[in-house]
């Protein structure tokens, strides 16, 4: 497997543009998909959306804090096949968050926990049902508490927390 990776990451520096003949994979966040051309474009399967930019992060825990106290809903939204999504951000300044999430997937049930940071288990696990929407709040933080999102593949939502 690790030939077959090279190989095809060996022909993407030596050529722009190749066709894919077999199955469709993704390599270092590039997608190959059968018959179509490769023109070096980097897919996104983590979108966070926070207006007017558009943050493309979240194949880990998130570093950088964000205080909602005050302050207008973060919105955000992702998609992922295999990959375990966070939101960008470790929220804080409130003791409980009001959150909002749509479940675009046909198909599949999304599971989203709510960790505090560092934490080993999750505060709270909710699970929206495929093609629904779940509304929900958890409490009983300090303001200083930091808290996160963290969304089960596969997955295709979006949602607020306030």
């Amino acid at each position: 497997m690790k030939k077959i990776v090279l190989l095809l990451l060996s022909i993407l520096v030596l050529s722009s543009s190749l066709v894919v003949a077999e199955s469709e994979i993704v390599i270092l966040n590039y997608k190959f998909v059968p018959g179509q051309s490769i023109f070096l474009t980097e897919i996104q399967n983590v979108g966070v959306t926070e207006e007017p930019e558009i943050i493309t992060r979240g194949l880990s825990e998130p570093t950088e804090t964000k205080n909602l106290s005050g302050a207008a809903c973060y919105e955000f939204s992702g998609q992922a096949s295999s990959s375990t999504l966070y939101t960008n951000y470790l929220f804080t300044g409130n003791t409980s968050y009001d959150l909002v999430i749509n479940n675009l997937h046909s198909t599949a049930d999304l599971k989203v926990s709510i960790y505090k940071e560092n934490a080993w288990f999750a505060t709270k696990t909710v699970t929206v049902p495929n093609g629904g929407k779940t509304e929900f709040t958890v409490s009983g933080f300090n303001a200083t508490d930091k808290i996160y999102l963290k969304f089960a593949a596969p997955s295709n939502f979006y949602g607020t927390i306030d």
